[in-house]
């Protein structure tokens, strides 16, 4: 009764079960090696998320000041001749700034 619990294996047989717990081994270490590059892509894009999204919102913000500033430099001369000792240009026509909506456009790169 206690030899059927007991396997019998030639050569070859613990060969070919030697071979495939290595290459086991060796497909669990990659998977972990994956997954590792894996989450530190995703920490990575998260971070660049983000930096896009804390942009997006400062650009908003910057095209109300726009807005403002050109909007009071309209009505109060000081104001204008103070941006262009800074040499900041004060258009007359707000139509010119866009509106804090507007998104912006990525830049064009000039073709060489």
């Amino acid at each position: 009764m206690l030899n059927c619990f007991f396997f019998t294996m030639n050569k070859s047989q613990f060969l070919i079960l030697n071979v495939l717990a290595v290459l086991f081994l060796l497909l669990t270490g990659v998977r972990f090696l994956l997954v590792k590059d894996l989450e530190s892509k995703r920490s990575t894009i998260a971070q660049v998320q983000a930096v896009v999204s804390q942009g997006r919102e400062s650009e908003q913000v910057l095209r109300r000041i726009i807005l403002r500033l050109n909007q009071s430099a309209q009505r109060e001369p000081d104001l204008r001749d103070l941006l262009k000792q800074f040499n900041v240009k004060v258009t007359n026509s707000p139509a010119q700034v866009q509106p804090a909506a507007a998104p912006i456009s990525a830049p064009v790169k000039p073709k060489s």
